[in-house]
């Protein structure tokens, strides 16, 4: 990031459209972009399809170079297509962005009868040229979603309507095998799931979910089966997940327990990846350091 001070040097934010809301902070209209690879305002968020250009007090969609509205510090501003209301807080000179929080989710869910669900058959391998999520969601389960003319298999369970809203994805054991590849994530959440619920999944599909918003909740297999006869034999079945409490519910009250990393789950309530969780302890860093300011380091 260039903070040298050009007063009209655009301020490039990138946004997550499976985010509800993302809050842009800084102290400063000094800050003139963020710089990629050389490139002035390139988006630092590799899986972000949409950048918001603020120039001084107003701000513009780069997509459609058309301006759209002014930016206020003191109001609340609305960037399609989240319609939800954006507070700029003056905090730092950083811009901090922030996920969708996930605290509760009551939602009917898609049953996936099947185990070992590698990554290429989540999301092929010709969507990896990609280099946003844009898109990503119409490539979710591609081979087994649609006919080789393009069209869609009705038999295939997310193109049946019961099904289609829901935002619980349950599984067979070893979900997300196969290649690390982070687009597998972004394709689940660009389709609009915010939650796998499966007896297992594979390590580096579990944590690349952890930090793109998505919850990957683990439980015994024959629960996990007793949901998918449920979603299959009753789709408008919801099930409620409450994170803080670390429960998955059923209507009729029963409940499963279901662990998660501590750090992980602070990150998920409030709506944060890593660098945003550190960017929230700008306050604890400053203070450290004039504590610590010309002690000699070990």
């Amino acid at each position: 990031m260039n903070d040298a001070g050009d007063q009209n040097g655009p301020l490039s934010v990138c946004l997550s459209p499976s985010a509800s809301y993302s809050s842009i902070s800084t102290a400063t209209r000094r800050i003139s972009g963020w710089y990629s690879a050389g490139q002035p305002n390139a988006s630092p968020c590799h899986a972000s399809p949409v950048a918001w250009s603020f120039w001084a007090n107003e701000w513009t969609s780069v997509r459609s170079g058309i301006k759209t509205g002014t930016l206020s510090y003191d109001d609340q501003i609305i960037l399609p297509p989240f319609q939800s209301p954006i507070k700029p807080r003056l905090t730092n000179q950083v811009i901090v962005l922030h996920m969708q929080p996930f605290t509760t989710l009551t939602s009917t869910a898609v049953p996936l009868r099947a185990e070992n669900v590698d990554t290429d058959q989540i999301i092929p391998a010709r969507y990896l040229t990609a280099v946003t999520k844009a898109g990503m969601g119409d490539g979710l389960f591609a081979a087994w979603r649609y006919q080789a003319d393009g069209s869609s298999k009705p038999d295939f369970v997310l193109n049946q309507p019961q099904h289609h809203g829901a935002e619980i994805l349950l599984a067979g054991r070893n979900f997300g095998s196969g290649s690390s590849r982070e687009h597998a994530v972004w394709a689940l959440t660009e389709y609009g799931f915010r939650a796998v619920i499966s007896p297992g999944f594979a390590d580096i599909f579990h944590n690349n979910a952890l930090k793109n918003g998505l919850l990957p909740i683990t439980l015994p297999e024959d629960i996990v089966n007793m949901l998918i006869d449920l979603a299959e034999e009753q789709p408008d079945t919801r099930l409620h997940i409450d994170l803080a409490a670390q429960t998955v519910s059923l209507p009729d009250g029963q409940q499963a327990t279901f662990a998660i990393d501590p750090y992980r789950k602070l990150c998920l309530l409030q709506g944060l990846d890593d660098l945003g969780y550190l960017l929230g302890q700008d306050k604890a860093i400053t203070a450290y350091e004039q504590a610590h300011a010309g002690v000699p380091a070990v």
